[in-house]
C-alpha cells in the first residue's frame, strides 16, 4: 500500500528545510529539493513504500518539521462536478448541475473554498501552406503546395475555483473565465482577479466558517494576484491536506 508524507502544521516547509531533510534519505538531489520547496505544501511526497515514508519522516523531523504517514487512499479526493453557475442567498449557496439544475447548499454544508491561478501547458499547432517550384521528369517544372505543421507548447494560467461541501462528499469546480458572474453580481468588477477578491469575500460572508486554502486567503485579504500553483495536482493536493487535517482528533482545520 502507498503512502504520502503529509505535514502537521501549515507554516510552508523551507528550502533550507527540504535540503537538510533529503540530504538523509538515498535517491533525491538538490534539484528535488529546489522544486518542492516551490510546489509541495500539505502533501510532501506522495506514492512512497512505507518504509521510505518513515525514513523521510525521520528525515523531515530533524529538519525541524512534523509530519504523519498517511495512507494515499486516506487523502484521495472525490470528482469534481463542474458549473458554470453560482448564485449566492442568505439561506443557501445554490449550485447549477450538469443538468442544468439549480442544487440549493445550506451555507452550513460549505466544508472548503480553493480558488487559485494553476499552471497549465497546452499545446498548439499553427498549420501553413506555401506555394514551391519543383521538378520531376513527368511533370516538368511545376508548383506544389507544402502544408507545414509547427507545434509549440504554450503556457495558461487558468483560474480554478473549487467548493467542497462537508467531508469533501461532493466537490463542485469552475473557472474564473467560464462562470456565468451576472447571477452572483448585478455590477461586476471587469477584470477577473477583482472578480474573485469579491466572490471569495461573498463566500466567506456567508460560510465563515469553512476553510479557505492559501490562493481564497490571499484573495480574502485583498491580493488581488492570488496564489499561482504549479500544477492542478498541486492545487488538488492541498485541498486534500486541509480536509484530512479537519477530520484529525481535535480538528486541525486552517
Amino acid at each position: 500500500m502507498s503512502a504520502c508524507l503529509v505535514q502537521l502544521e501549515p507554516p510552508p516547509v523551507t528550502e533550507p528545510q527540504w535540503r537538510r531533510a533529503l540530504s538523509l534519505v538515498p535517491g533525491y538531489v538538490e534539484a528535488d529539493a529546489v522544486r518542492l520547496a516551490r510546489e509541495a505544501h500539505g502533501i510532501l511526497l506522495k506514492n512512497l513504500a512505507t518504509p521510505k515514508a518513515v525514513a523521510l519522516q525521520l528525515a523531515f523531523r530533524s529538519a525541524g518539521v512534523e509530519t504523519a504517514v498517511v495512507p494515499t487512499e486516506e487523502l484521495r479526493l472525490v470528482d469534481a462536478k463542474f458549473t458554470r453557475r453560482l448564485e449566492v442567498t442568505d439561506d443557501a449557496l445554490r449550485i447549477c448541475d450538469p443538468l442544468g439544475r439549480l442544487v440549493p447548499v445550506p451555507w452550513a454544508h460549505v466544508a472548503l473554498i480553493a480558488v487559485g491561478a494553476v499552471r497549465q501547458y497546452d499545446i498548439a499547432q499553427t498549420v501553413t501552406y506555401e506555394k514551391q517550384h519543383a521538378y520531376n521528369p513527368v511533370q516538368g517544372v511545376h508548383q506544389e503546395v507544402v502544408r507545414e505543421v509547427r507545434t509549440s507548447l504554450q503556457e495558461n494560467l487558468p483560474w480554478l475555483i473549487e467548493i467542497f461541501l462537508t467531508g469533501g462528499a461532493m466537490r463542485f469546480q469552475t473557472e474564473g473565465a467560464q462562470l456565468a458572474w451576472g447571477y452572483l453580481f448585478k455590477h461586476a468588477p471587469p477584470e477577473l482577479p477583482p472578480r474573485l477578491v469579491a466572490l471569495v469575500r461573498l463566500l466567506v460572508k456567508h460560510a465563515p466558517h469553512a476553510m479557505l486554502n492559501r490562493g481564497a486567503l490571499a484573495l480574502r485579504d485583498g491580493g488581488d494576484g492570488g496564489v499561482a500553483y504549479a500544477s492542478r495536482p498541486a492545487f488538488s493536493d492541498e485541498s486534500a491536506w486541509l480536509l484530512w487535517r479537519a477530520r484529525q482528533p481535535g480538528g486541525r482545520g486552517a
